[in-house]
C-alpha cells in the first residue's frame, strides 16, 4: 500500500492524538523500584503513601519526578514543587537542603526562595490533605501563595498536614 503525503499526515496526526494519555499509562505502569505515587481520581491529586514514611526533618526527592518534594519539618509536613519557576525545568536537591535547577542555574534555599536567579519568583507550595488512612495526598494542580498556616484539618486541603504521633 502507497501513502501520498495527505494519507500519510492524517496518519500520523492520528497516531499522535493516540499517545496524548502515555503520561497517565507511564504512571500506571511505573515498575516497583520507583516511588509508589498514585492518582487518586480524575484529578492532579498524587497520594504520596502514609506520613509516617516521611520521618522529622527530612525532605523526600523520591516524588521530584512527579512534580514536587515532601518535606517534614517541625511537625508539619507539606509539598513544594520541584518546577523551576524559569523555565519548568525540574529542580534538584542540594547537600544542604536547598534546591538549585541545573538549566540555567537558579537556587532556592530550603524553604523554595530564590537566592540567585534567573527565577524571579519562589518554588510554589503545593495543596495537601491527610485522608483517613494517615496517607498524604498532594494536589499538584492547587499551588499555594505565602506562608503555611500553623495547623490544618486533616480532611480540607492546605499547605500543612499535621503528622502523626509516634515518629516525631
Amino acid at each position: 500500500m502507497t501513502l501520498n503525503r495527505r494519507q500519510f499526515m492524517v496518519m500520523a496526526a492520528a497516531v499522535a492524538a493516540g499517545c496524548d494519555r502515555s503520561e497517565t499509562l507511564r504512571a500506571s505502569t511505573a515498575p516497583a523500584s520507583q516511588p509508589s505515587a498514585q492518582t487518586t481520581q480524575v484529578t492532579d491529586t498524587v497520594d504520596a503513601g502514609p506520613i509516617s514514611d516521611f520521618p522529622p526533618n527530612t525532605i523526600a526527592d523520591s516524588f521530584r519526578t512527579d512534580g514536587f518534594f515532601v518535606i517534614h519539618r517541625d511537625k508539619k509536613v507539606f509539598a513544594l514543587s520541584s518546577i523551576c519557576t524559569h523555565k519548568g525545568c525540574k529542580v534538584r536537591l542540594a547537600s544542604d537542603q536547598s534546591f538549585y535547577c541545573k538549566c540555567h542555574g537558579s537556587t532556592f534555599d530550603r524553604d523554595g526562595k530564590v537566592t540567585k536567579g534567573p527565577a524571579a519568583r519562589d518554588l510554589p507550595r503545593l495543596a495537601v490533605a491527610k485522608n483517613k488512612e494517615e496517607h498524604l495526598l498532594v494536589d499538584r494542580a492547587q499551588q499555594l501563595a505565602g506562608q503555611p498556616s500553623k495547623s490544618a484539618e486533616a480532611s480540607s486541603r492546605s499547605a500543612v498536614a499535621t503528622s502523626g504521633g509516634g515518629r516525631e
